[in-house]
Parts: C-alpha cells; structure tokens; sequence
C-alpha cells in the first residue's frame, strides 16, 4: 500500500476537440527511504554528599563515549554494505 498518491491528469487543453471518459490509471510506485536524525542525550546525575564523595548515575548499557552512532545507523551502515552489493544493476 503506498504512502501517498498521486493523480496525474491528462492536460485537456492538448487533446483533440471531443468527448472522453476515464477508464482507468497506469500506476508506478517509487520506494524510498526518508531518514532523520534523531540525538538522545543522556544526562547522569551527579550526587555529592556532606564529605564530598561524588556519585554518578549510570548510563544505560552500550552508551560509552560522549558522542557515538547509535544501532540504527550501526544497521544502515551493515544493511548498505551488505546487501546492496547483492543487487543487480538493473534493480538499482
């Protein structure tokens, strides 16, 4: 099912002088990907008691670095590499 159509009238004023009825479309669909970027930012709270011992939140489970791709981009990235090798150069 697509997303969005669109209907492509035949420009009238191009055609001979007549009368005409609808009898149906020919329809092609173009597959595309939208891709947006989307940046969580974590903050860890950070707690200091009365003799200034800090203590800091954790961070969820595979958020090591101050900036780094999430898993989504990481599968792109294997789903680019990987299968659009596969295709043939027709498909593309």
């Amino acid at each position: 099912s697509p997303d969005e159509v669109e209907i492509l009238r035949v420009d009238r004023r191009r055609l001979p002088e007549g009368q005409y009825k609808e009898v149906g479309y020919q329809k092609r669909q173009v597959f595309d990907i939208d891709i947006t970027r989307t940046v969580v930012e974590y903050q860890a709270q950070i707690l200091e008691d009365e003799q200034g011992r800090r203590f800091v939140a954790e961070f969820p489970e595979g958020v090591t670095s101050s900036v780094q791709y999430g898993p989504g981009v990481k599968a792109h990235a294997v789903y680019l590499s990987q299968y659009q090798q596969k295709l043939p150069a027709c498909a593309v």
